[in-house]
């Protein structure tokens, strides 16, 4: 993307500045940037474009270990919790966790988010007044990570796996699912 820079400029001036404080004239550049090439590669790169306004997206996450099967517990989970942090800012998903209060803990359960059942996660999730909803399986096999993963958006949900990777690359491709 670099080594073509010159090709998404449509045009860039040096302006003068003046700085009471110095007697040096100095320079600022302005560059306009053609918004419609720039945006085929972003979007060819699997780069994140980001919004003005990005709205949030709650996640609903179970991890399975050792054979068992919990909600994502930030206490006991801090590298997975870290890793889909680092993938959500990679991506540009601003990600929002759910409490997993007592409420929570009544309204909705792993088994909930394993059928990937649309009116418990959908009334679960409405404290959080959020449009969008991902939920996922996340699994820690011998030497990697595979997951399942359901979007929730527009009363439509789409639904993608992704393969036995390391963790990071996991949480990657499955947040790249997110902009399908």
């Amino acid at each position: 993307m670099l080594d073509n820079a010159a090709s998404y400029v449509d045009q860039y001036q040096y302006v003068s500045i003046s700085d009471d404080r110095k007697k040096d004239l100095s320079y600022r550049l302005l560059v306009s940037f053609n918004k419609s090439t720039l945006m085929d590669v972003l979007n060819s790169s699997g780069l994140a474009v980001w919004d003005v306004n990005r709205a949030k997206i709650l996640l609903w996450l179970v991890i399975e270990q050792k054979g068992k099967q919990a909600f994502l517990d930030i206490d006991r989970n801090a590298k997975v919790e870290k890793a889909i942090q680092d993938a959500a800012m990679a991506k540009g998903i601003p990600l929002l966790l759910p409490l997993m209060d007592l409420e929570e803990k009544q309204a909705i359960s792993v088994i909930d988010i394993l059928a990937a059942k649309p009116d418990k996660i959908l009334e679960a999730s409405s404290r959080y007044d959020v449009a969008t909803i991902l939920s996922g399986k996340l699994v820690k096999k011998r030497t990697c990570w595979s997951s399942e993963w359901a979007l929730h958006f527009n009363n439509k949900i789409e639904r993608w796996t992704v393969s036995c990777t390391d963790l990071k690359t996991n949480l990657n491709n499955a947040l790249q699912g997110v902009y399908r």
